[in-house]
């Protein structure tokens, strides 16, 4: 039995108790951090590759998303230097290395939603990420082009050849709030025809 303050505090106990007394030294601690993270990033990709292997393929493209959730995104001190959307750039460099090995023609997305609607800026995507944008927070009630949102500055990241929307215009779901029974869901024909033909004219 032992307490904590923090989750720091709680790091290095479980460091104490199960390494030697020797990784008190702050350095080897670090060195030791960074070994544990590349254990959990080579385990994350390992994962991904047999669920990939699962699926039926009519493409080299995945799509495999981080939480769906907002505010999940890990704190600790190695992580909380960098932003939600480098913290899922960098785990999805690492699996799109992994799943290359099965398929060298493979491709994966980066899910544009919640905190990491905004693009990363400390880690780059190696070639094969491609852009799928979810405005999930937009107001569904005004067309797009009289809305502030992130897809410009998304795209100067990303190939906008291989980018792909993820739009919300038949989710009754969302328009329902998720509760039933559901509210009668009449489209906005028009104002969906030209949302569609202002994204693809990017």
């Amino acid at each position: 039995d032992f307490k904590f303050d923090d989750i720091q505090d709680l790091w290095n106990q479980k460091i104490i108790r199960n390494v030697l007394d020797e990784l008190e030294d702050k350095g080897i601690q670090e060195s030791l951090r960074n070994e544990m993270e590349e254990e959990a990033l080579d385990y994350i990709a390992e994962r991904a590759a047999a669920l990939v292997k699962q699926f039926y393929r009519s493409s080299h493209r995945s799509f495999l998303w981080m939480d769906d959730a907002k505010d999940t995104f890990c704190h600790c001190p190695a992580c909380r230097e960098l932003s939600p959307s480098d913290q899922q750039m960098k785990i999805l460099n690492h699996i799109l290395r992994r799943l290359r090995q099965d398929d060298p023609d493979a491709t994966l997305a980066y899910l544009g939603y919640f905190e990491c609607s905004e693009p990363p800026e400390k880690i780059t995507p190696e070639e094969g990420i491609f852009l799928e944008y979810a405005p999930f927070e937009r107001d569904f009630h005004k067309p797009m082009a009289e809305q502030a949102h992130p897809l410009e500055r998304l795209l100067q990241v990303f190939p906008v050849k291989d980018a792909k929307i993820l739009e919300y215009w038949y989710d009754n779901s969302l328009f329902s709030k998720y509760k039933k029974p559901p509210v009668r869901f009449v489209p906005d024909v028009e104002r969906i025809r030209k949302e569609a033909a202002a994204y693809a004219a990017r």
